[in-house]
């Protein structure tokens, strides 16, 4: 037959309940939950998809680089270089561009959807101007039939049928 050690005396026994010094009869692990994702700077997802348009925008361009940031320059009368519109383009580099100088890299490409990267995640789209009487019409239509709808339901309750 084997040996039969004694049980330390120092060592936890996992299988009991330190407290009442009894067994676990009815223990049950924690369950297992998914680690949650790692945190990320705040606006660093914002700031890579912007700098993802603006690298995609400049591509898809048929103006080069250098073109582009000299009518930035023109348009903001101040100065941009090819080597800060690289930066804004590029999503290792710690520079964000500014809201005036995408205002005038949209002007330069005469791409002012760049602008919706700033309005879409408020829930908004950037128009034309000459479509603002259009919106408003549709607006004005909408209101019209709500109106309509209620003027209908307060009709039948003042000629008693409601």
């Amino acid at each position: 037959m084997g040996v039969i050690l004694a049980r330390d005396p120092n060592t936890p026994d996992m299988f009991t309940d330190p407290a009442a010094k009894k067994p676990l009869a009815n223990w049950a692990p924690a369950p297992v939950r998914a680690a949650p994702p790692p945190k990320r700077p705040p606006g660093w997802d914002m700031r890579s998809k912007v700098s993802r348009a603006i690298s995609a925008a400049m591509r898809d361009s048929e103006l080069n680089r250098d073109e582009i940031a000299k009518r930035m320059t023109v348009f903001l009368d101040e100065d941009v270089t090819l080597n800060v519109l690289n930066q804004y383009a590029s999503e290792a580099s710690e520079h964000s561009i500014p809201a005036h100088r995408l205002a005038a890299l949209a002007h330069a490409l005469d791409r002012a959807d760049l602008l919706n990267l700033l309005t879409h995640p408020l829930g908004c789209e950037v128009v034309e101007q000459r479509w603002l009487p259009a919106i408003e019409d549709a607006q004005l239509a909408v209101d019209i039939e709500e109106k309509k709808k209620r003027q209908a339901q307060v009709r039948s309750l003042w000629r008693g049928r409601g």
